[in-house]
């Protein structure tokens, strides 16, 4: 048994699709896409009989998404199960689907001033306190109704009732996916506490006062100066946390990202306790008081875009440890940043799938994430425990082939030793295979370069197993050299 085929056991064995042989299909296409990551079939899929048993299997209506999630969402919390808690980064993203003739099941995403379509998603993903990827904890999909023709100026913009209520009617996905996540590790890691992370999309108050009531650990950066009470007064959130004293100074690395490159960013820290006043919306001004911890990071000696991180949560914050805890908890959520970019363009090019039925769309897009969070893995894994033997995700049939295609690509000093190289090694010769121009910087492999070279793993693999199965083609093949 290859390694994407045990893998795809691991993630989609649990999956009850009715059908035995529905179970077999699932699996042998997960390990199949595994092996070529894509957002097409014609793409994943090489012979006209693979690809013809995908569409079945997407387009059969017993079989249904909701199972295939369930299935690599019980993977994923089993493998949290040895931890005390993990942290869920929750964040809101989109898939740009392209449907120019509007035939698809698909809403308006983005501005309407620039109208796309596509669908909505939120999701959450499992990341160990170590920093270890543990894969996908919950996807909700949803669509949008379609754009508006471009308002005139001489129309009246929306009221403010109007517009609460649309961000309500979106904002119950995040409410439900938290609670899809608390029952996947209730039932699968009992235990287990999750600790959510999420950014400024989910500085609401229903949300806040649903993390709040039930207990759950949270931290959420703000994006609203809310009212707070301090010192029996109302005051505003981000002058009260900023009248703070620092409680102590740190240097923090910072990732790239679109709009900045990498860096280590000196911040001063301040905490403080405070009650936020949450309006609820519903009986006029009345206000719900949560107590939540304060964390304010701040970055000096930096003009240009100095980091300002207003983090609430309801973790204690008293000393300098514990603000720590809760700064290390939203770096945390950086990681389904990169499994956004993995899935939806690095490798996976979940933007790329060309399914009509709403159903399919999802269930293919739910193989795709499930890969990405894969790809998520190992890069971590190389990063995190860099000496590991390469065994530990490949299988030696796949070493010694790795080993065979590097050897040909491999610059004139490079050597390429004989034996289980440790996993670090094997990470940075899989991104080799995939155009990784990494020697030139002080950057690890990423997780486009990362995918491509499992592709082109992959490809060396079917050739090797295809000479073994026809020797006589070796021979003459090496007759002719």
């Amino acid at each position: 048994m290859d390694e994407e085929t045990a893998w795809a056991r691991e993630e989609f064995g649990a999956a009850d699709l009715g059908d035995a042989r529905r179970n077999h299909r699932l699996i042998r296409l997960a390990a199949r896409v595994a092996q070529q990551p894509g957002g097409t079939i014609a793409g994943v899929c090489r012979s006209a009989a693979e690809r013809q048993a995908a569409y079945d299997l997407l387009s059969n209506k017993k079989v249904r998404s909701q199972a295939l999630l369930q299935a690599t969402t019980a993977s994923t919390a089993g493998r949290c199960a040895e931890h005390e808690f993990v942290y869920v980064p929750m964040d809101g993203s989109s898939l740009v689907l392209t449907d120019r003739a509007k035939t698809k099941p698909l809403g308006s995403i983005g501005a309407t001033r620039f109208p796309t379509r596509g669908l909505k998603v939120v999701d959450a993903v499992a990341v160990a306190p170590d920093g270890t990827f543990n894969g996908i904890l919950d996807v909700q999909f949803w669509t949008r109704a379609a754009a508006k023709k471009k308002r005139r100026k001489s129309q009246k913009k929306p009221s403010r009732h109007l517009r609460r209520r649309k961000r309500d009617t979106e904002m119950k996905h995040w409410s439900a996916s938290v609670e899809s996540v608390n029952q996947v590790l209730e039932k699968h890691a009992p235990g287990v506490r999750p600790w959510f992370v999420m950014d400024r999309e989910a500085d609401e108050s229903k949300l806040l006062r649903q993390l709040g009531q039930a207990g759950t650990w949270f931290t959420i950066r703000a994006a609203q100066n809310r009212v707070v009470e301090w010192r029996g007064k109302p005051t505003k959130l981000f002058s009260a946390v900023s009248a703070a004293k620092p409680i102590g100074r740190r240097v923090l690395q910072v990732p790239r990202s679109h709009s900045c490159a990498a860096r280590a960013a000196r911040v001063v820290i301040r905490a403080r306790t405070l009650r936020l006043m949450l309006p609820t919306y519903e009986r006029g001004d009345e206000r719900v008081a949560l107590e939540v911890g304060v964390v304010e990071v701040l970055e000096v000696r930096n003009s240009s875009t100095p980091i300002r991180w207003v983090l609430l949560t309801n973790r204690p914050v008293a000393t300098l440890a514990d603000a720590d805890r809760v700064i290390d908890s939203y770096r945390a959520r950086w990681r389904i940043e990169e499994f956004h970019r993995t899935w939806k363009a690095g490798g996976c090019d979940a933007e790329n799938i060309h399914l009509r039925s709403a159903d399919g769309i999802r269930k293919w897009a739910i193989l795709l994430a499930s890969v990405a969070a894969r790809t998520e893995q190992l890069k971590r894994l190389a990063r995190t425990q860099p000496d590991e033997p390469a065994t530990c995700e490949l299988t030696e049939d796949e070493i010694q082939v790795l080993i065979f295609a590097k050897r040909r690509i491999k610059t004139s000093v490079e050597l390429v030793p004989d034996g289980i190289p440790p996993i670090r090694t094997a990470v940075r010769w899989i991104a080799d295979l995939g155009g990784w121009a990494g020697h030139y910087t002080k950057y690890e492999p990423g997780s486009t370069t990362i995918a491509r070279g499992l592709v082109e793993l992959a490809r060396y693999m079917e050739f090797f197993s295809a000479i073994a199965e026809h020797p006589e083609l070796a021979k003459k093949l090496m007759k002719k050299r």
